[in-house]
């Protein structure tokens, strides 16, 4: 990762936050890993301009990892609900509420491997269209991979108030209500 793009990264801790989200995306040998992490902050930064999620470089992670028996890296970056916001601009840019809250319904899990309740959902986010701003839901899986969303919530309650806040039930495409960040805590 080039200095320019990591003094671009500064951090806000998601410590004691009830929630923990994460984005990721492989790297295969043909991408270029910037370009991938400006897919991903082009996500997390929209409609942004003056106030930029600052990240902690700690909170970037380069791993490796193998996809379709490739040997790829992985990036992946955490924090807490201030890395939503740029989806929630963007979900009401491109008019997409029912299908955002489509998608998160989803992909919430179905069970969990310890018997607690669910309180996560995964969805994908198409990586080349995040690289010029713009949100899509992959119908299938793409040949490069897609950009992956989790949002955790501490709760199942508070899960379902940041779908709700995300994507809020709409009529005729416009939303009902809008929740306010602080109604989440």
């Amino acid at each position: 990762m080039s200095s320019q793009l990591s003094s671009q990264l500064s951090s806000r801790s998601s410590q004691n936050s009830p929630f923990d989200i994460s984005f990721s995306a492989f790297v295969f040998p043909t991408e270029n890993p910037e370009k991938v992490m400006r897919s991903i902050l082009n996500l997390v930064n929209y409609g942004r301009p003056k106030t930029e999620v600052p990240v902690l470089e700690n909170t970037i992670v380069c791993t490796p990892a193998t996809a379709d028996g490739i040997l790829v890296q992985k990036l992946s970056l955490f924090g807490g609900l201030d890395l939503l916001f740029g989806i929630h601009y963007l979900v009401r840019r491109e008019e997409i509420i029912d299908t955002m809250r489509s998608e998160l319904e989803h992909g919430i899990l179905e069970e969990s491997d310890s018997g607690d309740e669910i309180s996560k959902t995964v969805i994908f986010l198409n990586k080349q269209v995040a690289y010029v701003k713009r949100l899509n839901f992959p119908a299938d899986a793409e040949p490069l991979g897609s950009v992956e969303l989790e949002i955790q919530a501490d709760s199942p309650a508070r899960l379902a108030k940041v779908i709700e806040w995300l994507a809020p039930p709409t009529k005729e495409g416009v939303a009902l209500y809008e929740l306010k960040v602080e109604d989440l805590f």
